[in-house]
């Protein structure tokens, strides 16, 4: 994956952490709670209609629902539109994870002649024709709009709201900053596509199996069950609330 931020060590590290520290603040993850009560509305929706079916496995269900929290939060785009290029994004992503997973392949020598190594030529280039058809699409949005939005994280001013193809899409993400970096001469395309990368990659699958793990735990213990759905009521109260005060501070 060329530098995900996961192998990224000193200068580098410490020069893109100064730069997206602004996309993290409260004010503009505060924007993004409508995205995540959506989705996972549909991630219930889905459950519910498995009935009398047994998931063996989780994570690449819930990893379907995390990749489009992701991309809709950090990259500013929603994939509801995008099919089956999502889906062969997420195979890649397993196809990756396995791959890294077998010690006796990290020799680059023997690695690159054995079929593993040709099939992670193809994957790799699955993973990154899907970050760069993002990134495109981000930057043509914000060329058709002289990238006047950018300027939000320099003023500290809350973005407008212009509902474009089912998408707040003034509403600014992670890639914003990084293309108004890129714009400043602070980033280059490349690295802008390894922050993209890392994100993409390590973000939703990380999530999925943080998810995972908890379904997991709740399954195992009752008790502690109980007490969640005994919680859930005042918790969905606090979430609508907080929507709510977002929607009109818009």
């Amino acid at each position: 994956m060329q530098n995900l931020n996961y192998f990224i060590l000193g200068t580098k590290w410490q020069t893109r952490r100064k730069i997206l520290t602004p996309a993290f603040h409260f004010n503009i993850l505060n924007q993004f709670i409508d995205i995540l009560v959506k989705e996972s509305d549909r991630m219930t929706k889905s459950l519910k209609n498995v009935k009398g079916t047994i998931i063996k496995d989780l994570v690449p269900f819930i990893s379907e629902h995390t990749l489009n929290a992701i991309c809709e939060t950090a990259m500013g785009i929603s994939l509801h539109d995008f099919g089956m290029f999502q889906q062969e994004y997420r195979e890649a992503v397993h196809q990756i994870i396995e791959l890294f997973s077998r010690y006796w392949l990290h020799n680059n020598l023997l690695f690159a002649l054995s079929p593993q190594g040709r099939r992670q030529k193809k994957v790799l280039k699955i993973l990154h024709r899907f970050t760069e058809k993002i990134i495109a699409e981000r930057k043509l949005y914000h060329e058709c709009t002289n990238g006047r939005y950018l300027k939000n994280f320099e003023s500290g001013k809350k973005p407008e709201i212009d509902e474009v193809i089912g998408i707040k899409k003034k509403r600014l993400a992670m890639l914003d900053l990084l293309i108004a970096a890129s714009q400043e001469g602070l980033l280059t395309d490349l690295d802008i596509k390894e922050e993209v990368d890392t994100f993409m990659f390590e973000g939703h699958d990380t999530t999925a199996m943080g998810i995972t793990f908890a379904l997991l735990l709740l399954a195992e213990h009752k008790d502690i069950q109980l007490k969640y759905i005994g919680d859930t009521p005042r918790n969905r109260e606090h979430t609508e609330k907080s929507k709510k005060e977002v929607d009109s501070s818009d």
